[in-house]
């Protein structure tokens, strides 16, 4: 007599993920199974797929059964928690052309529209200006690399949900 024995099923996920105003997250599991099914399905593009885009309106503690290929079954949960505003923050240090931190530019999550980030030396003189918010100072003044030291900065910015944020400080350039 044979008698095989299959894995059991095994889904990892993790317990939290913040979705922050204008963005999704995609739920991304792990594990060995091959069917999924997610609830409740609200606020996701699809609850029958192992990684679904979700969306919610309000805090949401999503389920999923985990099916493998020999119909072995896991349940697992993740709570997606709706944050009431954008995240923006900027580094206080950065070292041009350096890897992540290569660049000074606003850190945000979520959605928020820039109206003005200036950074300024030490004399007052703009070396930088941009309403982009995903574009940064790369640490050069007309195409010249400046020298390392302590510049300052100013945003204003809009969340996406009508706040406004005025942040102005200090971020050293390492070289």
């Amino acid at each position: 007599m044979n008698v095989e024995v299959k894995p059991g099923a095994v889904v990892f996920m993790p317990d939290t993920l913040k979705l922050y105003p204008g963005e999704t997250v995609k739920i991304n599991p792990s594990g060995n199974a091959l069917h999924y099914r997610w609830f409740p399905p609200v606020g996701l593009s699809r609850a029958d797929i192992a990684d679904p885009v979700a969306n919610p309106k309000v805090n949401t503690r999503y389920f999923v059964t985990a099916i493998t290929e020999a119909g072995c079954e896991t349940r697992d949960s993740v709570n997606v928690i709706v944050m009431k505003d954008t995240y923006m923050d900027l580094p206080n240090a950065f070292a041009p052309g350096r890897g992540a931190n290569g660049v000074f530019k606003v850190i945000h999550l979520g959605n928020a529209k820039l109206t003005k980030f200036t950074v300024f030396n030490r004399w007052g003189v703009k070396m930088f200006e941009t309403n982009d918010i995903n574009q940064g100072w790369d640490g050069s003044y007309n195409g010249q690399p400046q020298p390392m030291g302590v510049y300052m900065y100013t945003i204003e910015a809009e969340t996406a949900v009508g706040t406004k944020v005025n942040k102005q400080g200090n971020v050293t350039m390492l070289r």
